[in-house]
């Protein structure tokens, strides 16, 4: 049975969006690569969520070709297993903090990509415990080890659907959308909306990878359905998990869901704007209603804005305003049901999101006992400086196209001073 639905939603989201908007800058742009100086053409690794993988690409690409020579260092590939595995591989979760150490078959990684920020408190103090994780694999004393966490792009959760033959479906209600994910059984596409021959039963494709997607989707359904399951099933050991009902197809990264959900009628799923647009042939991108969510018979929003992520409307309540190392991003949600009434814009989108890379403040390198030295941190830096330059050249405006979105201004500025705490 579908459980009770939040009250009171469009009130707290207003108020939370109007403490967003205040002391927004449109912060500077950071100066263009410096290509550092290596020896042998040199690389550098990065590791994590998929749904940087058309972004990282781009600005991999772009990066590389702004220094050519043999000589300056590169970034050889970013591989986009999840969040999770990237984490892991940082010390979150609970695991050793290795690059390539004894039992970890993992190429080396001088930063990391993520959508499921690490917490730095309850109920999982995630940094704490990788500080500690690097302390020991550095020989450094307690608390002189940092992560530094910084936004690098914004995206849009897509919601793709391919109905039972005969059946059409194009919006979902946010309710009929908590449904269908919820999974209970039986749960047809008629009952979520769906018109024609639509009494086949809604099979969910879900990740079966530790994903900052599925952790980002799993909260805004806890904001349509706030009784507390599916906060629950955000946790670490738990996001994989789903409620019991209709049939579940797991698939692994982004790109595996919008294959999977194109390979049989039935099937509904989520991943990144960006990984929907890649595919050959894409399943249907459904409009998510956005004002509310009870229906209303009102409005629905298309992740689609003509080549990018319609998140030009996206708050994230609870940013950090000022750059600190160790920072906690863990509770900045950009998903909204009620977008087009807390924004103003009937035509928002209301699941968009954050996406972070991660990498060491360079306190953290100075002992020469990690798997890379200062002139790979001075890359890494070099490299995510751009990431977050939004010139004619910089990452962001690279991101234009790509069906991503670039960072707010105050959160950009925010990313920008974090880069300066990583040389």
């Amino acid at each position: 049975m579908l459980m009770s639905k939040k009250g009171g939603l469009r009130a707290a989201l207003l108020a939370s969006a109007c403490v967003a908007a205040l002391g927004a800058t449109a912060g500077s742009a950071v100066a263009a690569p410096t290509c550092v100086n290596g020896s042998g053409n040199p690389t550098i690794m990065g590791r994590g969520a998929t749904l940087q993988n058309l972004a990282q690409s781009t600005w991999i690409a772009a990066y590389n070709a702004a220094c050519p020579t043999a000589t300056k260092w590169n970034i050889a590939a970013y591989t986009g297993g999840g969040s999770g595995g990237g984490l892991s591989n940082y010390g979150f979760n609970g695991n050793p903090f290795e690059f390539n150490g004894a039992g970890n078959p993992l190429q080396p990684n001088e930063y990391i990509g993520t959508d499921d920020a690490p917490f730095a408190s309850s109920p999982n103090p995630a940094i704490t415990n990788s500080r500690s994780a690097l302390n020991t694999f550095t020989g450094r004393g307690a608390g002189s080890s940092s992560v530094v966490i910084l936004p690098v792009a914004q995206a849009a959760i897509a919601i793709i659907a391919n109905p039972p033959s005969g059946c059409t479906l194009t919006d979902i209600d946010n309710d009929k959308l908590e449904d269908a994910f919820f999974g209970a059984s039986p749960t047809t596409w008629a009952a979520i909306g769906g018109s024609g021959t639509c009494s086949a039963s809604v099979d969910r494709v879900v990740r079966s990878d530790s994903s900052g997607s599925t952790f980002q989707f799993k909260h805004y359904l806890s904001t349509i359905d706030n009784t507390g399951t599916w906060t629950g099933l955000q946790s670490a050991a738990n996001n994989t998990t789903w409620p019991s009902g209709t049939t579940l197809v797991p698939a692994s990264g982004g790109g595996g869901v919008v294959t999977a959900v194109s390979a049989a009628t039935g099937r509904i799923g989520y991943a990144n704007l960006a990984d929907v647009k890649a595919a050959g042939s894409p399943p249907a991108i459904l409009n998510v209603q956005n004002d509310g969510v009870t229906p209303t018979g009102g409005t629905y929003g298309d992740p689609v804005d003509g080549t990018n992520a319609n998140c030009g409307s996206a708050t994230y309540p609870g940013a950090p305003t000022t750059s600190a190392a160790n920072q906690d991003w863990s509770g900045v949600y950009g998903g909204d049901p009620d977008i087009a009434n807390t924004s103003g814009d009937p035509a928002a989108y209301p699941i968009c999101v954050l996406t972070y890379a991660v990498a060491l403040e360079d306190d953290a390198t100075n002992t020469g006992t990690l798997a890379f030295g200062a002139s790979q941190q001075d890359t890494v830096q070099d490299y995510l400086g751009y990431v977050v330059d939004n010139s004619g050249t910089g990452g962001q405006t690279a991101l234009a196209g790509k069906y991503y979105r670039a960072l707010t201004p105050a959160i950009r500025a925010v990313a920008v001073g974090n880069v300066a705490l990583l040389g």
